[in-house]
């Protein structure tokens, strides 16, 4: 009993640095934007800035299925592109695409310099929308873009994350997790710390 109880105090204090938040730099549904019925060229003003948009079609009211959101941006097959403004720095990004069909796909694309170059492609987009995130990990400028769908998609939420650079933290509370007096029945045990060298131990395996 002794022994589960310090693997459990152990996982706890373990646990508490884990969580560390992440700032969202867009976190758009489409629901404000400017509705387009038909494919063109249109822009979208958002907080973080201009979205551009090539052969498609702006849907604020468009139904949702599953995990999306109302309203979508629908993208024309090959030709279809939704750009993103320049953010200072990229974690995260994901969508949440659907589409009327099977095996969809479509590219995400980052700006480099002046050509844009493939990060990834979203496969097997189908008719329930599916979250699609790629870990693009930018600490500087960076410009994003989906392009080239296969078919039409219809993309109903775009989440980008900022780049974090910090790592989460252990919060020490106590300085050893031995001496326990605890048995079956009787107890508590006085609280006890964690040792500076089981410290260093955590911290590595957690950073690693």
């Amino acid at each position: 009993m002794k022994k589960l109880l310090s693997l459990i105090v152990l996982s706890l204090v373990m646990m508490t640095g884990l969580a560390w938040a992440q700032t969202n730099l867009i976190n758009e549904n489409i629901q404000d934007w400017t509705a387009r019925g038909s494919y063109g060229n249109y822009t979208q003003s958002i907080g973080a800035g201009t979205v551009s948009m090539t052969d498609c079609i702006v849907s604020p009211k468009a139904v949702a299925s599953s995990i999306g959101s109302i309203g979508c941006v629908q993208m024309k097959k090959t030709t279809g592109i939704l750009e993103l403004p320049e953010l200072s720095s990229i974690g995260t990004a994901t969508f949440n695409i659907v589409a009327g069909g099977t095996t969809r796909t479509v590219k995400l694309q980052k700006l480099n310099g002046s050509t844009w170059e493939d990060l990834t492609t979203f496969s097997d987009i189908g008719q329930t929308c599916i979250s699609y995130t790629h870990a693009v990990n930018s600490p500087s400028a960076t410009q994003i873009r989906l392009a080239a769908p296969n078919n039409p998609v219809y993309v109903h939420d775009i989440i980008v994350t900022a780049y974090e650079t910090s790592q989460p933290n252990i919060e020490i509370l106590t300085t050893s997790l031995n001496t326990f007096s605890y048995e079956f029945g009787y107890g508590p045990s006085a609280p006890r710390i964690l040792s500076s060298e089981l410290r260093i131990i955590l911290q590595t395996i957690l950073l690693q």
